[in-house]
């Protein structure tokens, strides 16, 4: 029953092992906290529920982003360290994940908005 539910979530996940198999230096422990939340988040949601897995397909794209983009990592970099969860949170992992795409979609709205287009002489 459990084999079944993983595989189910990872057909909505398909980058899953890319991440999961990032190279990451020995002191980036954002990279290993973003990597922890993304797997444990990813293994806790309702395959029924549309509104986690669509929020689990953003969020594969948001630390997609986050390993190609180094400014993006700059960007998720100060949120975890800004980052604070309240007291009567039910689902930690959901409310980061939330956050970590809140901040996907602002960058991704930023970085089109601002197109630096080079001027030829």
């Amino acid at each position: 029953m459990a084999v079944t539910k993983n595989l189910e979530i990872l057909k909505h996940c398909p980058d899953y092992y890319r991440i999961m198999e990032q190279e990451i230096m020995e002191n980036d422990t954002v990279s290993t906290k973003i990597i922890q939340i993304f797997q444990e988040y990813t293994f806790s949601i309702d395959v029924n529920n549309n509104e986690q897995i669509e929020l689990l397909k953003r969020l594969t794209k948001s630390v997609n982003k986050y390993f190609e983009d180094s400014e993006f990592k700059k960007e998720i970099a100060n949120l975890m360290a800004s980052l604070r969860i309240k007291v009567g949170t039910n689902n930690v992992f959901e409310f980061i994940s939330k956050k970590i795409v809140e901040a996907y979609d602002k960058y991704c709205e930023f970085y089109t908005r601002n197109l630096y287009i080079p001027r030829w002489i």
